[in-house]
């Protein structure tokens, strides 16, 4: 089993889901804890906390508690970790993967450092591994974010050069409501962008060509479109 690792202080559930949705085409069995702030995902698939264990949405499964599930069993285990989680029970392997995400909000940005730096500072094991920043919701008038990067480079960790940026538009959030209410995760009309960038973050955690991601990204836009 593979483990992502997705953390920081922002609602970054659609880039998740679409990510999930495109590794279950692929054929893997694919796990999504929710370590959100307040659990947020129970609202999608219409339970309380109290009763989700493990519970199949769009082709993969969701839970809060990997006490709930037979990890095992599956190939890829993503996290989405909030801000609010003291801790982090993960023991890393060296094809687990952490990606850092943040929205250009000063505040979320300030929150997920302090909170990244405080993790950094309770578990070693987080030293010296790589990450990859990515960017949800950016807007063109931030520029290249370097900024953010340099606010990064006292932690103990590695940052991949290259950040992922994901810029902000109105149809996808529109597309993200959608989703959420009908139940069902369409991904067919998502900007030309977010499509690249979410190809581009995939192929990074896989170690999968272009080509191969590609492929799959058009069985998940053809599935529900």
């Amino acid at each position: 089993m593979k483990q992502w690792l997705f953390m920081g202080g922002c609602d970054k559930r659609d880039l998740l889901l679409y990510t999930c949705k495109m590794m279950a085409l692929d054929g893997s069995k694919v796990l999504l804890v929710d370590w959100t702030d307040g659990h947020m995902y129970r609202y999608l698939i219409k339970t309380g906390i109290e009763e989700l264990a493990v519970t199949e949405y769009n082709g993969f499964d969701i839970t809060w508690s990997t006490e709930n599930a037979e990890l095992a069993e599956y190939n890829y285990c993503l996290y989405d970790i909030g801000t609010a989680t003291e801790s982090i029970n993960v023991q890393l392997e060296g094809e687990d993967r952490l990606v850092w995400i943040s929205t250009p909000d000063r505040c979320e940005l300030g929150r997920s450092i302090d909170w990244l730096r405080k993790i950094c500072k309770q578990h070693p094991q987080f030293h010296g591994r790589e990450i990859q920043p990515v960017f949800i919701r950016a807007l063109d008038a931030i520029g290249s974010h370097a900024y953010t990067l340099d606010l990064l480079t006292e932690l103990p960790l590695v940052w991949k050069e290259k950040m992922i940026s994901i810029p902000w538009n109105e149809g996808n959030e529109e597309i993200r409501l959608s989703n959420e209410h009908t139940g069902m995760i369409r991904m067919k009309r998502i900007t030309r962008a977010y499509k690249q960038a979410l190809i581009e973050l995939v192929r990074e955690l896989t170690g999968w060509t272009r080509t191969a991601v590609r492929g799959v990204f058009r069985q998940a836009e053809r599935r529900g479109a």
